[in-house]
């Protein structure tokens, strides 16, 4: 029973683009932003020459960043406006990426990392949104499955490509190689146009 409701619940998203685009391009992002939490020591201490203290500058940066994004979703936003925010924050994810992988600047890195972080916290919290919005309840359950294992599946290998990237060349050009990723993934797959809302039929009583 559990390999065929799985394999319905595979069914009915290919059956559904929306659904698609928004769970390959959570994956992407979740993939991607995973560097960010694997480099930042390497920034903290070869970038930027700093110490613990600097480490934890980068993190809380990144936390005000997701806090501000979450307080920007508080107010009630349209399907549409929640369609453009996903394509928009993959985007800034993305540059903000790269721009802190070129900052040799503590101040500017600690701002770049703040926007990447609230770039990160909109992508997810609008894609949790629109697929609660556009599921069947009886669909629920098997999507939301899947929406976890793009957020939270990804992230060991975007850590793992990310730690080999720096083994390789430098902590730098990993994280903008990530940065990139989110870019062309974010192109690939966001949505042209916003998912259309579900139309409830009118009820006679009310019609007449």
């Amino acid at each position: 029973p559990v390999l065929s409701k799985l394999k319905e619940g595979v069914q009915y998203i290919k059956a559904h683009k929306v659904m698609q685009s928004l769970l390959f391009l959570l994956a992407i992002i979740s993939f991607a932003n995973a560097s960010l939490r694997t480099m930042a020591p390497i920034f903290a201490q070869d970038v930027l020459h700093g110490n613990a203290n600097t480490l934890g500058f980068l993190m809380s940066a990144a936390g005000v960043g997701a806090i501000c994004g979450a307080l920007f979703l508080t107010k009630s936003k349209t399907t549409a406006l929640l369609q453009r925010i996903v394509s928009f924050t993959g985007f800034l994810l993305g540059v903000g990426m790269i721009c802190f992988a070129i900052s040799r600047s503590l101040v500017l890195s600690l701002f770049f990392i703040a926007i990447a972080g609230l770039a990160q916290m909109m992508h997810t919290a609008c894609t949790n949104t629109l697929l609660q919005l556009h599921v069947d309840d009886d669909k629920r359950g098997r999507v939301m499955s899947f929406y976890t294992v793009c957020l939270q599946g990804t992230m060991p290998f975007g850590s793992l490509v990310a730690g080999s990237l720096a083994d390789v060349f430098s902590g730098p050009w990993a994280m903008a190689v990530m940065g990139a990723i989110c870019l062309v993934g974010t192109a690939i797959f966001r949505e042209k146009k916003g998912p259309r809302q579900k139309q409830r039929k009118p009820d006679p009583a009310v019609a007449g």
